[in-house]
Order: structure tokens, then C-alpha cells, then sequence
């Protein structure tokens, strides 16, 4: 591995961009390899939501970055939100997407679970927000990072609302 930079270093510009090409490629198979994408999804939406069904908190499993998201709806024009920001993409845009489940629970609510591969250096961001008459407001942003490890907690952010 010692001879990467210099090889990396040595290729033309198509041929590096091939060769992140099937990068991408094969952590996508290694991702899917370490269990069935469709259980995993199934599995979160059992168990990532609170009682209310608000999302919890995005995590790894076997290689796997798992990232609930939800709306609960209080009305057409309220609802409370938690979504996922990956590497600055929301998470069903990203772009190594294996799975995104999506389940309407209601007249205004859903639960969704995305599955991406678990890639080092990821930048991941659960961000809890809250719609009303006034407007879309950031209530948090936890952000994280995928390491060797794991999910890193990096920083939070509570927004403190404009009245106090």
C-alpha cells in the first residue's frame, strides 16, 4: 500500500477517474454482501423511531450507514422533521444510495430509512427541524463522522429559538 500515492499519482485523468469509478462499485457490493439491504431497512423501521415517530439518530450496522428520517405531521401546516445530510447531499440523493424505504404512518406522516455504504471520512448530519405558519426553523444539527470505528459524534448545534 505504500506504493499508492505514487501509482495514484502516475495514472491519466480517465484512468483515475475508472478507477474511483470501480472503487465505488466494489464497496457498494461489500455493503450489500454483509447482509440483505431489505431486512436491515425493516429492521430500523422497527426500532429507529421514538413514540411519537420521530427519527432517531443515523448509525452503522455491518458496514452499513443507516439513516432514519421522518415528518410528523401535527397538521397541513406543522409538522416536526428529522433528516439526514451526508457529505453535504441529503441522504436519498447521495449518489452510493443501496436502499431508500419510504412508509407512509399517517394523513401528514412518514418514516423513511436510507441505506448508504459506511465509508471513512463520510460527514453525516441528523437534522431536527420544525414546520409552522412562521416557516421551516432548525431546532438541531448532530453531526457525525464514519471512522474505522464507526459513527463519531463530531459537534451540536441547538438553534435557540427567537423569542428568548
Amino acid at each position: 500500500m505504500r506504493d499508492w500515492p505514487g501509482f495514484v499519482g502516475e495514472l491519466h485523468d480517465v484512468d483515475l477517474h475508472l478507477l474511483v469509478a470501480a472503487v465505488h462499485e466494489e464497496q457498494q457490493r461489500r455493503a450489500l454482501a454483509a447482509g440483505d439491504p431489505y431486512a436491515l431497512a425493516e429492521e430500523a423501521m422497527q426500532s429507529s423511531f421514538d413514540r411519537r415517530g420521530l427519527a432517531g439518530m443515523p448509525y452503522v450496522e455491518r458496514g452499513v450507514l443507516v439513516c432514519p428520517g421522518a415528518v410528523v405531521g401535527k397538521s397541513q401546516t406543522s409538522h416536526l422533521c428529522r433528516f439526514v445530510v451526508v457529505d453535504e447531499q441529503w441522504v436519498w440523493d447521495h449518489p452510493a444510495v443501496l436502499l431508500d424505504r419510504v412508509d407512509e404512518v399517517g394523513h401528514h406522516s412518514r418514516k423513511t430509512v436510507t441505506l448508504l455504504p459506511a465509508l471513512a471520512g463520510m460527514t453525516v448530519t441528523a437534522v431536527h427541524s420544525k414546520k409552522s405558519v412562521e416557516g421551516h426553523r432548525r431546532i438541531a444539527a448532530d453531526t457525525f463522522e464514519v471512522t474505522e470505528a464507526g459513527l463519531v459524534e463530531a459537534s451540536r448545534t441547538v438553534s435557540i429559538p427567537d423569542n428568548h
